[in-house]
């Protein structure tokens, strides 16, 4: 066995002590785990629906805010879209989005004909959204239109 004996500078001594106590301290750490679990997170269905009609000029952009009180679906649904009472086959654009001053901030819209099926489906945290529907350059009256909004 060799009795060497490791003389340390003071600045050696205070390094290897900091090197201690980082690696003590990783290895004792307290006994709380790195991370906590969390609660799944429910989407509550479609327990409300609110009916905006209204008429779409040629050209024209409209939009309606609602409120989603909870996390869950919401359901947009271009229910009914008629020129002069007669069922019209015309698309028009339609997307959701925020409320943004005297408009609706859209991320995207497509072209959508009147239906049963709700046009756009999505889970939506709580907030207030908005939904707009616009000429997709296709009319050539004005049309009325009802958009049910299934929520909450």
């Amino acid at each position: 066995m060799d009795n060497t004996v490791l003389f340390l500078s003071p600045d050696m001594k205070h390094i290897a002590g900091c090197v201690l106590v980082a690696v003590l301290g990783t290895a004792c750490g307290d006994d709380a785990p790195a991370s906590t679990p969390t609660a799944p997170t429910t989407i509550a269905p479609p327990t409300v629906t609110e009916v905006w009609e209204a008429t779409l000029a040629v050209g024209a952009t409209r939009f309606y805010s609602f409120t989603v009180p909870q996390n869950g679906t919401v359901n947009i649904t271009l229910a009914r879209l008629t020129e002069g009472g007669a069922d019209a086959a015309t698309p028009v654009n339609i997307g959701t989005g925020f409320p943004a001053g005297t408009g609706c901030s859209t991320a995207s819209t497509a072209a959508y004909s009147a239906s049963e099926t709700p046009a756009i489906s999505v889970t939506q945290p709580p907030g207030v959204y908005c939904v707009k529907i616009m000429d997709a350059g296709t009319l050539t009256v004005p049309v009325a239109f009802r958009v049910l909004i299934a929520r909450p």
